[in-house]
């Protein structure tokens, strides 16, 4: 099995409407290919981590550097695993409390990510480079 970490930044920044497409096509499409992870979006950056099979997290990745959503892809990670460290995740997003996608106070929402990202520090080289990254896009604003 393989993990892979990336990086990108939106071309624009993306509305609730296109977050909540995002999140029920990547769930129904990476649940048929065997790839469980987990997508970040914060003011216009992603960071993302694909766990499953060697070919099916390449191929995968292949699209994601196609789609012209995404410009300043860069690979963070990867590398094998033994077992996968985000079987139940989704997407996390933390926008502007006028578009939230979680209803909730911003500033306890960004401290619970934080929180998270503390809770990985056991994880996959993969995983705490994915919570690394997510913490430092937090702690930028």
């Amino acid at each position: 099995m393989l993990e892979l970490v990336f990086n990108s930044n939106s071309i624009k920044e993306l509305e609730k409407d296109n977050l909540v497409a995002i999140q029920n096509i990547s769930g129904v499409t990476n649940s048929k290919i065997g790839i469980t992870g987990c997508l970040f979006y914060y003011k216009n950056e992603f960071v993302g981590i694909l766990e499953g099979k060697v070919e099916n997290v390449e191929q995968l990745f292949v699209k994601i550097e196609s789609d012209n959503r995404h410009r300043d892809i860069s690979i963070l990670a990867k590398g094998p695993i033994g077992e996968r460290q985000f079987e139940d995740w989704g997407m996390i997003s933390v926008t502007d409390p006028v578009g939230s996608v979680i209803k909730t106070d911003h500033d306890l929402l960004v401290e619970n990510i934080l929180a998270l990202a503390r809770l990985a520090a056991k994880g996959t080289y993969g995983s705490k480079v994915f919570w690394h990254t997510v913490e430092k896009i937090l702690r930028e604003d």
